[in-house]
């Protein structure tokens, strides 16, 4: 079933302060983004809460990526419920609203964690499980298509490999045969794009901006911004207004 608008999301994790200068270009091109956010993090700077709370001003949703960053499935249940539950907590008295957006650190979870981000209050979680455009959308959980990364052929395989479907196998042949073997994300984020409005579906890039070290590197996620921002057929929304449309049209 196809969406009768294609959508894009973005989200971008960790809150490192890089977001400030990616909010930026976002609202430049007029598009909606979730910053995912960790209170603290000993892998990377993250922004002050008077920088999350500007790019909260600006119009952007502020979703909780864990208080420490730690990965669930390598800390005590009782650890986990504190990453999930405090790190809301201290956003929500930050931001002075609901957090509805919860995103795994790194991606990892158990089958024992989904439900902890629901007994918080969240809306839903948010994972890495890539390439996804149909209705990406399973039970509480929202995913992606794409990682904004130079992530090789190889690094989507071993995603696919360990969460495997049936639609993101096709699209993972299909982006080799237009792009290439280790397509950069400028052209693999273009055709995928596209692809989500030709199957009316979900285009979702997620990454981090620490990861922009370089002025080539911010050039060229600007001119993927422009690309999609140009793309008037389609809605761009924020994760939670993504996750509440895809989850009212799987009926």
């Amino acid at each position: 079933m196809k969406l009768d608008k294609p959508i894009f999301t973005f989200s971008f994790d960790d809150g490192h302060p890089n977001d400030l200068k990616l909010a930026l270009l976002f609202k430049k091109y007029s598009i909606k983004a979730t910053f995912y956010i960790t209170i603290q993090n000993s892998e990377n700077p993250v922004m002050t809460p008077s920088e999350i709370r500007k790019i909260h001003s600006m119009g952007f949703e502020i979703g909780s990526h864990g208080l420490t960053h730690r990965r669930l499935p390598a800390i005590s249940l009782e650890a986990a419920e504190q990453e999930v539950f405090l790190s809301k907590k201290k956003l929500e008295k930050m931001l002075g609203e609901k957090v509805k957006a919860y995103c795994f650190a790194g991606g990892k979870y158990q089958t024992r964690h989904l439900k902890l981000p629901l007994k918080a209050g969240y809306l839903f979680s948010r994972t890495t499980r890539l390439l996804r455009l149909c209705h990406p959308v399973e039970g509480s959980l929202l995913h992606t298509t794409m990682q904004y990364y130079p992530l090789t052929t190889l690094g989507y395989l071993k995603h696919l490999v360990r969460r495997p479907n049936v639609l993101a196998w096709r699209l993972f042949f299909n982006s080799i045969g237009h792009c290439g073997f280790n397509a950069p994300p400028k052209k693999l984020g273009r055709y995928l794009i596209d692809m989500a409005i030709s199957e009316g579906g979900c285009f979702h890039l997620h990454g981090h901006s620490y990861e922009f070290s370089s002025k080539r590197d911010w050039k060229e996620i600007e001119e993927l911004l422009e690309y999609a921002g140009s793309k008037k057929q389609c809605r761009c929304l924020n994760n939670s207004e993504t996750f509440l449309t895809l989850s009212a049209s799987r009926f």
